[in-house]
């Protein structure tokens, strides 16, 4: 069975997932390898991390995250290092 699942429904799904989880936050470098092990474990889906990263970034900016539950999705700077963090703020 083939998955009809595009890039930006796996990623709204891996926010979803890691909110359901009790994760309020996750580093750029997390999402940018769990994500794609994600797509490829949950819905049979192979995309390169940089199809995922963009369609992060149009998520964001269209404020996409809002469909599932989400009321806004921040942007942290790491207190040690250059690395984003990124705050989910749940409805």
């Amino acid at each position: 069975l083939v998955s009809s699942y595009s890039a930006r429904d796996i990623v709204l799904r891996y926010i979803k997932h890691k909110m359901n989880q009790g994760q309020k936050t996750f580093k750029s470098h997390e999402f940018q390898s769990d994500v794609q092990s994600f797509g490829t474990f949950f819905f049979k889906k192979l995309y390169s991390p940089s199809t995922y990263n963009r369609q992060w970034r149009a998520i964001r900016s269209n404020k996409e995250y809002k469909v599932i539950g989400i009321a806004d999705i921040v942007k942290e700077k790491h207190p040690t290092s250059k690395e984003t963090i990124w705050k989910i703020l749940k409805d």
